[in-house]
């Protein structure tokens, strides 16, 4: 849903008229981030049911310890906060754009500290649902079960599909592009060169 609805906000912002070829050259891309969510929605899933089966038939076994259930909320919380972050990031930026124009740079807000916090906030959501929380949960299943061999498959989907989204197109195309474009933009004038001394831009290549 989330991603559904910032795909549907920025159709809305920027329209784009293209041609069946212009729309054909860009299928092998959309193939391969269908490719790299779907690893990163159903790996993490798949370990889970393994998960919870392994644990179901090992009742006797005290797996589910306070430490570990701990952990795991405390994972599922910070995700979700990622995901909020970014929501509210986007939300934020379309909202000021709106009001002042396209042109407008946005320094307050969830950008006074952090200048892409829609960015940030997916990087937060998608490692703590597609690394740490798979990572813990094929530690719950190891304890219940003499093998991981069954989940290792989807544990790699899941760390393909992370590794693809959160390093070359979230840190470096996404982040590091509008840093670039920013400075192109804005260099050079008070207000820009203030956020940059008093902001993060996140994680970036």
């Amino acid at each position: 849903l989330f991603l559904y609805l910032r795909g549907r906000r920025m159709e809305m912002i920027t329209p784009k008229d293209a041609t069946w070829n212009e729309r054909l050259k860009r299928l092998p891309l959309l193939v391969c981030f269908a490719f790299l969510y779907f690893c990163m929605a159903a790996a993490p899933l798949r370990i889970s049911a393994y998960t919870a089966a392994a644990e179901a038939l090992a009742e006797s076994v005290p797996v589910s310890s306070l430490p570990k259930i701990a952990a795991l909320w405390a994972t599922v919380a910070v995700g979700f906060g990622g995901f909020l972050l970014a929501a509210i990031g986007d939300w934020y930026k379309s909202k000021i754009k709106a009001r002042d124009g396209p042109d407008k740079l946005v320094t307050t807000g969830p950008f006074r500290y952090l200048r892409h916090p829609n960015y940030t906030g997916e990087m937060i959501g998608w490692t703590c649902a597609c690394l740490i929380l798979p990572i813990l949960q094929a530690c719950s299943y190891n304890a219940v079960t003499t093998t991981v061999r069954p989940i290792v498959p989807w544990l790699a989907y899941s760390l393909v599909g992370w590794f693809g989204i959160c390093i070359p197109t979230l840190g470096k195309e996404a982040t590091g592009g509008l840093e670039k474009k920013h400075k192109e933009r804005y260099g050079g004038t008070p207000e820009y060169e203030k956020w940059i001394k008093t902001s993060w831009s996140g994680p970036m290549l």
